[in-house]
């Protein structure tokens, strides 16, 4: 099993990336938060993945992950009964871990809802199977400065949006299947007061009005690479 890899990224896709490993390319799975948030230049340099392997009979496939406790923490999602790890990185690229911890001990299951893919029920098992599970990230007994999130707790805060993270936003619900019309919908309802949100706590945002009493369509969008 592959659990570790240094590479330089050389392509970005529409779900992660290749990475060239000593002249192997590997096709790598990734969350939208650590794919948006690498280097838009050809110069990016090698980089580590923490890597989760997926064995199945047609197919070996790579998740990879900024750092340990990410990958950690998709293990745990993938614990929970029907959540693969399409879903698990959904959750990835939307909740910090912050957030998916906080979402559990609170038991607001209505974080996970707003996410593609995950309805009610399944976001209240999420909440129910993870209870005493998040307890046992290594990540949960080591986190410092702790401030609750505000989409669980009900905090609003910022005052204006760096066009880059809403480019990057604009992109990733594209990927998602979301239509545009909706999707500037949805940045056009933000309150004007935000600012200085980052990737994922603007996505959630965003998510939560395009998933709410009325959730949107989705298109079915024809698979592209980014750029």
């Amino acid at each position: 099993m592959i659990g570790w890899l240094q590479g330089k990224p050389i392509k970005r896709l529409p779900d992660g990336l290749i990475v060239d490993v000593k002249g192997v390319g590997y096709r790598i799975h990734t969350p939208l938060t650590l794919l948006f948030d690498l280097p838009k230049s050809e110069q990016t340099p090698d980089m580590e993945f923490w890597i989760y392997t997926r064995v199945k009979e047609d197919a070996l496939q790579l998740y990879g992950f900024k750092t340990y406790q990410d990958r950690e923490c998709f293990e745990m999602l993938l614990s929970v009964n029907k959540v693969g790890p399409k879903v698990a990185l959904a959750i990835m690229s939307t909740l910090t871990i912050d957030a998916i911890i906080q979402s559990v001990e609170f038991e607001r299951p209505e974080a996970f809802k707003a996410i593609p893919g995950i309805g009610a029920a399944l976001a209240s098992k999420v909440v129910i199977e993870l209870k005493n599970k998040v307890k046992k990230l290594s990540y949960y007994h080591n986190r410092t400065n702790l401030k609750n999130d505000p989409l669980i707790t009900g905090n609003v805060f910022g005052d204006a949006i760096e066009s880059q993270v809403l480019d990057d936003i604009r992109s990733a619900l594209d990927n998602l299947g979301f239509k545009s019309k909706d999707i500037e919908q949805a940045l056009n309802d933000l309150p004007a007061e935000s600012h200085d949100w980052e990737f994922s706590k603007m996505m959630r945002v965003v998510l939560n009005t395009l998933n709410g009493p009325k959730p949107v369509k989705k298109a079915v969008p024809a698979p592209r690479e980014l750029f």
